[in-house]
């Protein structure tokens, strides 16, 4: 076994915060980001990039899976589909994540990588995304196991914690917070209405700090009608 670890690495606030810590336990640090369609694509690749440099990063791996969001039925990919509230279930992208850690776990075989790191939270209260709880990883492990020659297993350290507890954990880290983006639907500006600008916003204001991101000016408060 080595000490290196596959990534999947958005640009996020989460996985952000897991890239901070492989590179504090000192891994070999090899990242994926996945091109699905979705509509913040410019700048989820912006930061992840800015990220892989600034974590000095050993390698870095673009996949193209856009015919998943020529399928549709999620907000995130489809522009005829916008979200009704912070709610709104079609944040939800059907199998996105199986479908990147299954190029995690391919990628892991050939490189002999034992671990891969996952920057899901919330796992004990999400109902939205089926593919974000304990169970969905257990039986992903299982399945990596049964699947593959490699003792490889899959792990989201921060399964347990929500935005809150991650921002804290990312500050302590030191975490750029500058080169991270939670907006689904835009690529310019925080939208202010989708559930990932809202939990953003509500960790930062917890914790009396300003989100580089926000700009007053340009951010439309979200209200539901």
């Amino acid at each position: 076994m080595n000490n290196s670890v596959i990534l999947t690495l958005s640009g996020g606030l989460d996985s952000a915060t897991v890239l901070a810590l492989a590179a504090k336990q000192q891994k070999e640090i090899n990242v994926i980001t996945v091109n699905y369609g979705q509509k913040n694509w410019e700048k989820e690749l912006q930061n992840v990039k800015k990220l892989c440099e600034f974590y000095n990063v050993k390698e870095l791996k673009i996949i193209d899976n856009t015919w998943l969001g020529e399928m549709g039925g999620s907000a995130i990919t489809d522009e005829n589909i916008l979200l009704k509230s912070i709610d709104d279930d079609k944040i939800y992208v059907p199998f996105r994540n199986t479908l990147i850690l299954s190029a995690c776990v391919a990628w892991a075989e050939t490189i002999d990588c034992n671990l891969i790191y996952t920057g899901s939270i919330d796992g004990n209260s999400e109902d939205i995304c089926p593919d974000n709880t304990p169970k969905y990883y257990k039986l992903f492990n299982d399945l990596v196991r049964e699947a593959t020659k490699k003792n490889i297993k899959i792990i989201a350290p921060l399964l347990d914690f929500n935005k809150k507890e991650v921002l804290t954990i990312a500050v302590e880290l030191g975490v750029p917070l500058e080169h991270t983006w939670s907006c689904v639907t835009s690529n310019l500006y925080p939208c202010g209405k989708c559930f990932s600008c809202s939990d953003r916003k509500n960790a930062f204001d917890s914790l009396g700090m300003n989100d580089p991101n926000y700009k007053v000016d340009k951010v439309k408060k979200y209200e539901s009608k």
